[in-house]
């Protein structure tokens, strides 16, 4: 599909209807936007997002602007029941979501219910269309795809090797192991060991040991990134060279961010390099980070909603999914796109590849085996692209109640926040530079109390960040160790391409003889000498930032009152653990905010957040204010509300040139 196509269908679409200008078409996307796997949500929204911009720039649908809807699901099947009905609830009827098996299955049937057409960009396990539902489509492949992917590849390339099967306990996971089961026995292999292991752990000895004692030369994983790293890592520490054979699951530079070394020679399935098509190389060059994972799948799935809408000539979701059950291929940043009458794709659409090094030490993956060009589609539009839409009527009907914990649709702004219009945002040092941001929320402790605030607090942050129009935000929430440092790694790879680079840290944190820690989830904590194994070091978020070429900033809403000290044992009397963070001295264009001056605490506040990132959000949005006032500006707000009890602080220096998160107007 070329963008001049595009523009033709969608000046069609727009100039046929009599719909009213200004109105919109809310599209949700469904997806794990916190807890483990936010990774592959975040590519989610950003690939809808860019979709959603491409058609609005063209007129939208139908003269209806394209509204994105976000619906968190934390990768949690209940979570999931509830982001569908808080959609349906909304009058949202196109969805494209989920991201995982186990919540697309549940959530589906709400959909399914509610008259609500959905495409999944991810989810692989084949029950998702084995239902007969009307209304569910994906446009990546199955697991007993995926299955007889891997025997084929096996039966050429590890004939006669000893092979273990190994899984995660989830619907995903167990659908891909027992279609990797079947498809390698009718290829000949037995398998010598089959397990399943629990998402979470962080040590796998003892299934190292049995694969080690069953000496495997290739293991199958049905699972996703970060358990898979860690057992090859502890495979490694062993000295064993068993190959691990994945698929979908793997994708994403978090994988080699957590396993580093040992994933080199990791084989995985997916689909051919979406920047071999030639639809697809325009939007990337604009967007690169849309080419990792399922950015581009999630932009193809609101591509084939936009088509269908007009081969049907209606919105009626009914009706749009009979034109996608029609076997018509639809052009797509991934290349022709048709669907079988159970909602399967029926083109090619799985390939192996071998995770390696390249010469620049980045761990990356190419294809295992040489492939052919993708062919560039015809700029012919289908024969029903024009004509008028109809506006659908919504005839289904409700769904029954179902008692679970609201999803939020948005990422809440408190009202106190005022948000300012988006503008760009710039420097003065010279054309518009390149900005990233990762936002850390940690609140759930495992041998403290909760923290109330703090996951708000990062999600406030990380909507203010996007109002300003930082290029890349990304906002995780609840990490344990492993999960900070993997956090930190594939941050640092971003902020190595970039001119600004921003980290703001919610949660614990630690002075332990002057020297500052964040504290993950997973710390216990019982002596002052576990914090440096236990805890992750200021240096190490700092260091973090060495390659942005401008701005270095990093803010730590992490000076909150510590309940670790109390419960710790000092192994030395004279040793110094201290109420909040101890000070800082950064160099080369480098600040350091504490929410709480050095040595003293900061307040959550009686508000769902905290004094600072209240005024920290507020702050930001608004317009040609300095990045040095905006700090200055803050220090003020907070001391006015806690009563001159909390004083925030900057540490370090920036060049002469003024810094502006959103432009002068």
């Amino acid at each position: 599909m070329r963008m001049a196509w595009l523009t033709c269908l969608f000046l069609a679409i727009g100039l046929s209807t009599g719909t009213p200008a200004g109105a919109q078409i809310k599209l949700g996307v469904a997806g794990p936007m916190t807890g483990p796997n936010a990774v592959f949500g975040e590519q989610m929204r950003k690939g809808a997002e860019a979709a959603a911009k491409a058609i609005n720039a063209k007129g939208g649908i139908a003269g209806q602007r394209v509204e994105i809807v976000i619906a968190d699901d934390v990768s949690d099947p209940r979570q999931g029941v509830a982001a569908a009905n808080k959609l349906a609830s909304q009058g949202v009827r196109l969805v494209v979501g989920h991201f995982n098996s186990g919540v697309t299955i549940p959530a589906s049937e709400i959909y399914a219910e509610r008259g609500m057409l959905m495409i999944s960009p991810s989810a692989t396990n084949p029950k998702v269309t084995e239902r007969g539902l009307w209304n569910v489509f994906r446009v990546t492949g199955r697991d007993d795809r995926q299955g007889s992917v891997w025997a084929d590849y096996a039966a050429r390339n590890f004939k006669g090797k000893r092979v273990a099967i190994l899984h995660d306990k989830t619907t995903y996971g167990q659908g891909l192991a027992n279609s990797a089961r079947d498809a390698f026995a009718q290829a000949g292999f037995k398998p010598v060991l089959e397990a399943g292991v629990d998402v979470g752990e962080k040590d796998y000895s003892a299934i190292v040991d049995r694969l080690g004692k069953a000496r495997t030369d290739l293991l199958l994983w049905g699972g996703l990134y970060t358990e898979a790293a860690l057992i090859l890592r502890q495979l490694r520490e062993r000295g064993l060279k068993t190959v691990l054979f994945s698929g979908d699951g793997l994708i994403g530079s978090d994988f080699p961010a957590i396993g580093g070394d040992a994933v080199i020679g990791t084989l995985m399935t997916f689909p051919p390099p979406p920047g071999q098509n030639p639809a697809a190389a325009d939007i990337i060059r604009a967007a690169p980070d849309l080419a990792e994972g399922y950015g581009l799948y999630t932009y193809a799935a609101v591509q084939v909603f936009q088509q269908a809408a007009a081969q049907a000539r209606t919105l009626d979701p009914r009706r749009m999914a009979e034109a996608m059950h029609g076997g018509q291929p639809f052009r797509t940043v991934l290349g022709d796109i048709a669907f079988d009458a159970k909602g399967d794709r029926t083109t090619p659409d799985l390939i192996v590849y071998r995770w390696q090094k390249g010469t620049d030490g980045t761990i990356t993956y190419q294809p295992a085996e040489p492939q052919a060009p993708i062919v560039a589609v015809s700029d012919t539009p289908p024969d029903n692209a024009g004509g008028a839409i109809e506006t659908a009527q919504d005839t289904s009907k409700p769904a029954p109640a179902v008692d679970t914990a609201p999803v939020a649709t948005t990422i809440p702004v408190a009202k106190t926040v005022p948000v300012a219009k988006s503008a760009p945002v710039v420097d003065t040092t010279g054309p518009a530079p390149r900005r990233v941001a990762l936002v850390i929320g940690n609140s759930a402790y495992r041998s403290v109390s909760q923290l109330p605030n703090t996951l708000r607090d990062a999600d406030l942050i990380g909507q203010a960040l996007r109002q300003t129009g930082v290029d890349d935000v990304t906002v995780v929430h609840d990490l344990d160790r492993a999960g900070m440092i993997a956090a930190l790694r594939a941050f640092a790879r971003k902020a190595d391409q970039s001119d600004w680079a921003v980290i703001y840290y919610a949660g614990h944190g630690i002075e332990v003889d002057n020297k500052n820690y964040l504290i993950p989830l997973d710390a216990v904590l019982e002596s002052d000498r576990d914090v440096p194994d236990e805890a992750v070091p200021l240096e190490r978020v700092m260091s973090t930032l060495d390659g942005a070429r401008k701005l270095k900033l990093v803010v730590l809403d992490a000076c909150r009152n510590n309940p670790f000290i109390a419960q710790m044992r000092r192994s030395v009397a004279s040793r110094s653990i201290d109420r909040g963070l101890s000070r800082v001295e950064p160099a080369g264009a480098t600040l350091v905010v504490y929410s709480a001056k050095e040595g003293t605490t900061a307040a959550d506040g009686d508000q769902a957040n905290s004094p600072f990132a209240l005024s920290l959000a507020k702050r930001l949005v608004e317009p040609g204010v300095e990045i040095n006032k905006i700090f200055r500006f803050v220090r003020q707000d907070v001391l006015d509300i806690t009563g001159n009890r909390q004083e925030p602080y900057v540490y370090g220096s920036l060049p002469p040139a003024d810094f502006f998160f959103v432009a002068p107007q």
